[in-house]
């Protein structure tokens, strides 16, 4: 594949990471302008998980059955335009919560079905740094939108930025005319390399790593969203509060790139439990974080441990069939939205009962359960013979 179609598929998945993650970080200060309390704020920024699952899942159902992976992601970018212009007319959190739904079903089926095309394009000795690009994508979304979005909802108002947030999904959509479809595979003639499952399954190996990404998911996201809380509460501007998420995604902006590429040398799981158990420090150092100084730390170790995610998707995508690719990246992706859902109800309600510092404890204890899971999974070997190592882009 030319890189004419790697560049639009990047560039339009940071632009919509931008759109959701930059404004999705400030709703506890936007809420908090329109008197919601922090169990308000949960609420609001849970209801888009069983969406945002209902999207991903749908994108990788679509992915497998159609193939019409391109004419998905514009819809996808058409729809969350719309969304983001009614956004900026609500006047409650009432009204925003009700359009988050939509929200999140569009974040997840756009994000979603890039993550997909990603591993069906990619070859298999290059798979983790393909993956590990997208999250130094999505780190980089971070870095933009916390030095810039804050500033924005605070000079010019909320509206404003959710405008924003519409033209640049509009331009994603334009982007998309430059995707390509990945090939369709032809089975490699002599005995199959890989069997996920009897009967053409996911296999038990899968679900353990799907069952492990709902606890680091509910950590990493519980803890991102947890800064946004406690830093609205202990009184500091939106500026703040993104210039945190900035300051921790630029320091640890190589560190999926570096490990994804490391992880096609010397193994995927090794890297994937040491990137989870950066958690054991990022939740702690958090919950203590009471400074500038103290959140942009604890923030950098949390962008370290955001490594997790493009080595879990590379490792599932070497342990399935290329025609079952679609479905466990969706599931995969759903299991975020599941995280986003769970966090944010917990972190609000907890916040509001145990304290800023209890809540981060409890967040800490799903990592271990996590790495426990990954140990136990087989990591799959001997790629060369793989015919998905023979198609390839190079991405």
């Amino acid at each position: 594949m030319s890189k004419r179609p790697h560049v639009a598929m990047s560039l339009a998945y940071l632009l919509v990471l931008c759109t959701g993650f930059g404004t999705g970080g400030l709703w506890p200060v936007y809420l908090n302008q329109l008197g919601a309390t922090p169990m308000e704020v949960g609420i609001m920024n849970a209801v888009s998980g069983p969406a945002n699952l209902i999207g991903t899942l749908l994108a990788g159902w679509l992915a497998d059955r159609f193939r019409r992976r391109r004419e998905t992601f514009i819809f996808a970018c058409g729809l969350f335009v719309l969304t983001w212009a009614l956004m900026s007319r609500a006047t409650t959190w009432q009204q925003l919560t009700v359009l988050n739904l939509l929200a999140g079903f569009c974040f997840g089926m756009a994000t979603n079905m890039i993550i997909i095309m990603t591993g069906l394009l990619s070859a298999a000795a290059r798979r983790g740094g393909s993956f590990g690009l997208l999250t130094l994508v999505s780190s980089s979304s971070l870095v933009v939108t916390g030095l810039t979005w804050g500033q924005i909802a605070d000079r010019w108002g909320f509206p404003t930025l959710l405008l924003i947030d519409a033209l640049l999904c509009a331009i994603s959509s334009g982007l998309a005319f430059f995707f390509v479809e990945p090939p369709l595979a032809r089975p490699a003639a002599g005995p199959a390399v890989r069997q996920p499952g009897a009967g053409g399954g996911l296999g038990v190996g899968y679900y353990s790593l799907l069952i492990a990404a709902v606890f680091v998911s509910l950590s990493e996201y519980g803890g991102g969203f947890g800064r946004s809380v406690a830093m609205s509460e202990l009184g500091f501007s939106a500026t703040a509060v993104g210039l945190a998420a900035a300051i921790g995604g630029a320091i640890s902006l190589p560190a999926p790139l570096l490990l994804g590429r490391l992880s096609d040398r010397i193994g995927r799981k090794r890297l994937l439990i040491l990137g989870c158990a950066i958690g054991l420090a990022a939740l702690p150092a958090m919950g203590f974080a009471s400074t500038v100084w103290g959140f942009w730390g604890a923030s950098v170790l949390l962008g370290v441990m955001a490594t997790w995610q493009p080595l879990l998707q590379a490792l599932v995508t070497d342990m399935l069939p290329r025609d079952l690719v679609g479905r466990g990246l969706g599931m995969l992706g759903g299991v975020r939205s599941l995280a986003i859902l769970l966090s944010s109800l917990a972190v609000g309600a907890a916040f509001q009962g145990l304290g800023i510092r209890a809540t981060f404890w409890l967040l800490t204890l799903a990592v271990p359960v996590a790495i426990g899971l990954i140990a136990r999974v087989h990591e799959a070997r001997g790629l060369r013979g793989d015919p998905m190592f023979e198609l390839g882009s190079g991405l």
